[in-house]
């Protein structure tokens, strides 16, 4: 299981790795977060929250399932959240000394004022 904490700002804020584990499956799983992160746009809600998901990916760089854990309290920042990963898939496949058939990712996303 590999957790990721990142908080959406105007300017996105450094990633913190919580996940401990092979150091191919932790690039791997950086690498999905900033491309996650390229897809953010600010939106014009000032609402301020956290959104988890949990998605799992495949070998080839898809979505096996996205399930939301909890909720921001917002529905707009929660359905956004889950636009922006979706938006972010396929992603690239597993490289080849990566030997599982799929990662189980949750991913809390933090939409907060600068």
């Amino acid at each position: 299981m590999y957790t990721e904490n990142f908080n959406f700002r105007r300017k996105v804020t450094p990633i913190k790795l919580t996940y401990q584990g092979s150091n191919l499956i932790e690039n791997y799983c950086k690498k999905l977060i900033e491309n996650i992160k390229k897809n953010y746009i600010p939106i014009s809600n000032n609402t301020l929250g956290t959104v988890e998901f949990q998605i799992v990916v495949d070998r080839s760089g898809d979505i096996l399932l996205m399930k939301q854990i909890t909720s921001s309290g917002c529905e707009v920042l929660n359905d956004y959240a889950k636009l922006i990963i979706q938006e972010s898939f396929p992603f690239e496949q597993f490289p080849d000394n990566i030997l599982d058939s799929y990662l189980d990712i949750i991913l809390p996303i933090k939409f907060v004022k600068e």
